[in-house]
């Protein structure tokens, strides 16, 4: 039914898509700013009216009777210590940690009937700088089960997050509750949000989201989309999910599409799940996409270091044998970059026959960061080998970087035990570059 619903739709429909949409994991982007209520084509839906999943951010504090009564109970007690009621014994309570507390908080936001944006902000401003990455996603996850239920107060409170990465958990976060809840809501608070990364984030994963529940409901709402940025960023969502569950039935809609940057963009997403179960598959099936195209050298390239994770002499083979010099190239750094994650050295070695002199600078800027996390005296002398000509630059700037990255120490005694006073200078040279950067 998936396949015919979406063939029908949209095979031959010439909708042009331009560039290529990628799945949105990492985020970037400015603050967004003002907004509209979300509405809803056709039969109104008030999202605060639909039932609240409040366990989700904090278990059901007690009611305002039950409170009183413990804190009756409990006058005489010392005021520096906090009791409960447990089997008509009085049993000492653990305190909240800073994070619950906030969850506590942000419960009393959701369950409210018209949301107080200034206080939420003004709540997490005081605790979320002060914890730890962990406790902050689950604080942000509250925040767009918050948004969920309160549409119209989203570019507000979004405008008011620090960074865009806090953004982008809190509008993943909401899609993902509103989907569950009502998946067109999802789609109408998705496609309503004004800054446009964040746009394209809240359709890809709500789309992909959405197929999971239900594949043909999503493919009709992306068919009749008129935004032909927003259709490519939601078939990049569903093909995600639907190459998990039948990737045969995504090559076969795809190979008849006759839009070539649609039919290239399917594929390559298609390729990207299918490559952690079958790459040497996965490779073949990428080199029957058209010639010339981006899409076929990222297909080939990603699935090409996946097939090196399991049999690298396989990938190096196919890599070497194929034709065309841009995607031969490409490919061989796929390979040297997974390579490189298992055996560094053999990898920094291989490198070393490569014709182009970039594509080997390139593939030892990889290599001898991982070398460098793993051994650093080997790759000292692996370094005295080499020119200096070779090394000097991004090279050796991988190398102290990765070195380096938790302790500046140790960057310079490793430079201090290098075997040549010309190295010790290209690595000294580096690290002052680092520095900078980093300062500016």
């Amino acid at each position: 039914m998936a396949f015919e619903t979406m063939k029908n739709l949209i095979v031959g429909s010439g909708l042009a898509v331009v560039g290529t949409i990628a799945v949105f994991f990492l985020f970037s982007g400015d603050d967004p700013s003002g907004g509209d209520p979300v509405a809803i084509v056709g039969e109104t839906k008030n999202i605060a009216e639909l039932p609240v999943k409040s366990e989700s951010i904090t278990p059901n504090k007690p009611s305002l009777d039950q409170a009183n009564s413990l804190s009756n109970d409990q006058d005489k007690l010392i005021a520096s210590e906090s009791f409960e009621s447990t089997s008509g014994n009085p049993m000492p309570a653990q305190p909240q940690s800073s994070v619950e507390s906030l969850l506590s908080v942000l419960r009393g936001f959701k369950d409210s009937e018209e949301l107080d944006v200034d206080g939420l902000l003004t709540s997490m401003a005081e605790v979320l700088p002060g914890l730890d990455r962990k406790d902050q996603s689950k604080v942000l996850a509250g925040v767009g089960e918050i948004l969920a239920l309160h549409p119209d107060a989203t570019e507000e409170v979004l405008g008011g997050l620090d960074s865009f990465q806090d953004r982008g958990m809190v509008v993943r976060s909401a899609v993902q509750y509103l989907v569950e809840l009502e998946p067109d809501l999802a789609a109408e608070w998705s496609t309503g949000l004004q800054d446009a990364s964040l746009k394209r984030l809240a359709v890809n994963r709500m789309s992909a989201a959405w197929a999971e529940k239900d594949l043909d409901g999503v493919i009709e709402w992306a068919a009749g989309l008129e935004d032909r940025q927003d259709l490519a960023t939601a078939l990049d969502g569903i093909t995600w999910t639907w190459a998990q569950q039948d990737p045969k039935a995504v090559h076969e809609y795809a190979s008849q599409i006759e839009d070539d940057d649609l039919r290239n963009q399917m594929f390559l997403s298609a390729a990207k799940m299918m490559a952690f179960k079958d790459p040497e598959g996965t490779t073949e099936w990428a080199a029957q996409f058209p010639a010339g195209t981006q899409e076929r050298e990222q297909a080939l390239s990603y699935s090409l270091f996946q097939w090196a994770n399991k049999d690298v002499m396989a990938a190096v083979d196919y890599a070497l044998g194929l034709e065309d010099p841009k995607v031969r190239d490409s490919g061989l750094l796929s390979v040297a970059r997974s390579w490189a994650v298992k055996d560094p050295a053999a990898a920094t070695e291989w490198a070393e026959s490569f014709e182009s002199e970039s594509l080997r600078r390139q593939a030892w800027a990889s290599s001898t960061a991982q070398w460098a996390q793993k051994d650093p005296q080997g790759l000292a002398q692996w370094m005295q080998g080499r020119s200096i000509d070779e090394i000097q630059g991004h090279v050796m700037r991988q190398a102290i970087g990765m070195i380096g990255r938790k302790d500046s120490q140790n960057a310079l005694d490793w430079i201090q035990s290098l075997p040549s006073t010309e190295l010790q200078k290209a690595a000294s040279e580096a690290l002052f570059e680092l520095q900078n950067r980093s300062n500016r």
